[in-house]
């Protein structure tokens, strides 16, 4: 993400080669935003009809984020 959004005309001011703080940014916004159903609806397209995800399946996906997220603090 940090290079498909780069406007930088040299390698080594884009990438990851910017701030520490803006490091994480990618990475948190498509983890957090994606769950938005209006984002989800319009970034998952079929790869050949480009039609969107039926809603039913979206409210699936979107039902099933939180599934089992307790044990991911089990050790």
């Amino acid at each position: 993400m940090h290079h498909m959004c780069s406007e930088a005309n040299y390698s080594r001011f884009s990438g990851t080669s910017v701030e520490r703080d803006f490091v994480e940014m990618p990475s948190q916004m498509l983890e957090n935003w994606i769950w938005d159903k209006d984002i989800l609806k319009k970034v998952s397209k079929h790869y050949k009809t480009g039609e969107s995800l039926p809603d039913d399946i979206i409210d699936k996906k979107l039902a099933s984020k939180n599934a089992h997220i307790a044990s991911e603090t089990l050790d």
